[in-house]
């Protein structure tokens, strides 16, 4: 288990918000009838919790000449993986992550995957996986990733890889809140680079190739680093000290590791683009010294993290009980959250990952 420092004060994981009010988008942006820029912006000023109502093709007003955007290039793999339990009956196994040859951590979720499955499988259980021509692959159940998580690790007969499988078989994750099931290149941002995220980092989501020009225009650089996701269906059940954050690879690359700090010697300000970034740039940084490199991003972000690299944050609009609201609270206090979360559902906001985006940003917008 990921070890939280105990000194940290315990973040508002609910905000005084039933998850029933939110509004889920159940459809990408450009099948509603727009583009995939054409979802809401709901700015935030961090100091005051000031509040206005944008959209999101007015990003690059909204920025000053200078400022730097940092954004996560991992590519979405189809990682829900048709399956059998030992009884023969039809699962889904939702692929979280490679941990070494033929080891993965993984969910087993209902027949269509939309649920958990009704339980978790024993270590030692047997579960396959079937394809054309009666070729079929074996895992065997080795150990619960935690006693309180529903993901378990699992071994690949033969050690082999389940990348073919993937490509050939897999869909992308969904939930409930999509009913219908999208081609994986919904599941893609502009900045996709290397496969590995098993959800797609999708605070970057809108972003297209006019509003990078215009960004390009105004004077803002963007630069990338890679992080990939793993699952966020598990919430957070009590404190987040015994919450099981499992660790996810990152890669830093020295470039923007040089954007950064220049940018802020220069008085430009960092604005991450998804929690992902946050949690590799804290992750990285060692002794307040941000070092390139790749490993495992462990830093579980919350109330009291030092995240002072980082001026600001684009993000999704994020469900009670995530570990999202912790990281938040690392920029903003709860009271400004709950302000803007009960405006952005009075105004019908779209959560999820096809939904909505929220912008904190320090100071407010200036040309």
């Amino acid at each position: 288990m990921t070890a939280v420092p105990s000194l940290l004060p315990e973040p508002d994981l609910d905000l005084g918000i039933a998850d029933g009010r939110l509004l889920a988008a159940s459809e990408p942006a450009e099948i509603r009838g727009g583009g995939r820029d054409d979802v809401r912006l709901l700015l935030q000023e961090r100091e005051s919790g000031r509040l206005e109502h944008r959209h999101f093709r007015e990003l690059p007003d909204l920025l000053r000449r200078g400022d730097l955007l940092v954004v996560n290039r991992s590519a979405t793999l189809p990682a829900s993986l048709p399956a059998l339990d030992a009884a023969g009956r039809p699962l889904r196994l939702h692929v979280a992550q490679r941990l070494g040859a033929g080891l993965y951590r993984l969910e087993a979720r209902g027949a269509d995957g939309l649920q958990p499955a009704e339980r978790v499988p024993a270590a030692g259980e047997r579960l396959s996986l079937a394809r054309g021509q009666g070729d079929r692959l074996g895992l065997k159940v080795m150990r619960r990733a935690s006693a309180t998580s529903r993901q378990v690790v699992a071994a690949v007969d033969g050690s082999r890889s389940l990348l073919p499988w993937l490509v050939e078989s897999g869909q992308p994750i969904r939930y409930a809140y999509v009913p219908r099931a999208w081609p994986i290149e919904f599941y893609q941002t502009v900045f996709a680079g290397p496969p590995g995220s098993a959800e797609m980092p999708s605070a970057a989501r809108p972003f297209s190739q006019g509003t990078l020009a215009a960004l390009r225009r105004h004077g803002v650089r963007v630069v990338a680093l890679t992080l990939h996701c793993g699952l966020s269906s598990e919430e957070v059940a009590g404190s987040l000290t015994q919450h099981y954050l499992p660790p996810e690879f990152y890669r830093l690359p020295a470039a923007t590791v040089r954007a950064i700090l220049e940018t802020r010697a220069s008085g430009g300000r960092v604005i991450a683009v998804g929690t992902t970034v946050v949690r590799a740039i804290v992750s990285a940084t060692r002794g307040g010294t941000l070092a390139a490199g790749r490993g495992l991003a462990g830093a579980v972000v919350r109330p009291g993290t030092d995240v002072r690299l980082i001026d600001g944050l684009l993000t999704g609009l994020h469900t009670p009980r995530s570990s999202h609201l912790a990281m938040l609270e690392a920029f903003a206090p709860p009271e400004h959250l709950w302000l803007a979360y009960e405006a952005a559902i009075e105004r019908d906001y779209l959560w999820h990952e096809f939904g909505d985006v929220h912008l904190i940003l320090p100071g407010g917008p200036e040309a």
